[in-house]
């Protein structure tokens, strides 16, 4: 109650009037089902998204130590805290995997204890599979220490130590520019030597004089017959991996490729 209060003021200090944010959230995406506006998805979202991003097999893991540790400990604290956490979140009809990162914390107690119960640690089977994660889940970490947060920090970079003189970025769609996140401008990593001009058509994309003009795109593919004698000074991905585009996952990555025009 003493941090209800405390949000309760901070809110007023900031609204400026008092208000209880936690019952206009309800009243607003509840009620007046204005969380739909963001999209509808079915009952087995949570269970295909959680497969996919939590990367299986870890992935089974979690799913598996989730519904056995509800089915073995039903009068658990735990189950008595989250299980209906977890109900609510999937009778709504807008989902987003993120909604469930509170259940993160207890899954470890989970399943270890699904795993007391069931004895599983001691059949070889169970061990091999628990090895198998461990180096997937390490490898996956070692990943992530190193990966830059934002994918696009090469591009920028890029374009801020190589082209010093006035340049000229023409992109087709306002979705293709780097420098527009979400609807706002990533002024910090933009020169103020470069110009973004929006075109309608790849004909528009010309050379000015005085000017380093370049083109920017997603899709590499549509454009290779209009820009085969331009030069491409940027990919998010190398040549090599083309070869392994299958089922056209590349065309559904978020990567970019910078030409040069003059």
């Amino acid at each position: 109650m003493l941090i209800y209060a405390l949000g309760i003021i901070i809110d007023r200090w900031f609204y400026g009037k008092w208000v209880f944010t936690v019952f206009n959230y309800f009243y607003q995406n509840i009620i007046l089902h204005k969380a739909e506006n963001f999209g509808k998805q079915g009952v087995l979202f949570y269970f295909i998204e959680t497969f996919i991003r939590g990367i299986p097999p870890i992935s089974i893991l979690i799913i598996c130590s989730v519904i056995l540790f509800f089915i073995y400990f039903p009068k658990h604290s735990i189950t008595w805290s989250i299980f209906p956490f977890i109900l609510v979140h999937f009778i709504l009809t807008h989902k987003e995997l993120r909604f469930l990162f509170p259940v993160i914390g207890f899954l470890p107690v989970m399943f270890v204890l699904v795993l007391q119960r069931t004895n599983m640690l001691e059949r070889k089977s169970t061990q091999f599979f628990l090895k198998i994660c461990w180096i997937i889940n390490l490898l996956l970490l070692t990943i992530t220490i190193f990966k830059k947060l934002n994918v696009h920090e090469p591009l920028y970079k890029h374009i801020f130590y190589t082209y010093k003189e006035k340049s000229i970025l023409y992109c087709l769609d306002p979705d293709e520019n780097p420098y527009v996140k979400v609807g706002l401008k990533v002024s910090f990593f933009m020169p103020k030597n470069l110009t973004i001009k929006k075109i309608n058509s790849i004909s528009e994309a010309k050379s000015v004089k005085g000017y380093t003009c370049l083109f920017v795109t997603k899709n590499r593919m549509k454009y290779e017959d209009s820009l085969f004698n331009k030069k491409m000074v940027y990919a998010s991905f190398p040549d090599w991996v083309f070869k392994f585009n299958f089922n056209h996952w590349i065309e559904r990555s978020d990567c970019y490729y910078l030409y040069e025009l003059n």
